[in-house]
């Protein structure tokens, strides 16, 4: 039962700081209109692109979980993933709203969208790790 909670607080808290990581990211990109769906708007667009990042947090809960991975190697690596799903999730829309409509190599894509992520991606890296950290640590007092 305390798996089971700690596991739905995780994946939560992921999907509440995804979506929010990326609208501090890319909020700015609101007006613009996206080239996939003239009619979709930001907040759809990252909540579809936000479900993408849950799929692999869920499958490390579940495999760390059952391996019983220590708490330290845990959070470094949910918080890895996290921060590199971010980083595709803002850059795909860059992509879609502004790289689109215009002239961008590869490289100036991924530099522009990572200029403009990078402070949303360490502060919601911070925010994971704290959530993270207290809540094994929370569980982890109760089992022993």
């Amino acid at each position: 039962m305390q798996k089971m909670s700690r596991c739905f607080i995780l994946l939560f808290s992921g999907a509440v700081l995804t979506f929010l990581q990326g609208y501090v990211a890319v909020h700015y990109l609101k007006a613009q209109p996206s080239s996939a769906c003239l009619t979709c708007s930001l907040e759809s667009d990252l909540l579809s692109y936000s479900t993408l990042a849950l799929v692999p947090l869920t499958g490390l809960l579940l495999v760390f979980g059952y391996l019983r991975v220590q708490n330290g190697l845990f959070i470094a690596t949910t918080l890895l993933l996290l921060m590199i799903s971010w980083a595709v999730i803002d850059t795909m829309i860059f992509d879609d709203r502004v790289a689109s409509w215009s002239t961008f190599t590869t490289a100036e894509l991924w530099l522009a969208s990572l200029v403009g992520c990078l402070l949303p991606v360490m502060a919601g890296g911070i925010a994971w790790w704290g959530i993270a950290y207290f809540t094994t640590r929370r569980y982890e007092h109760k089992v022993s």
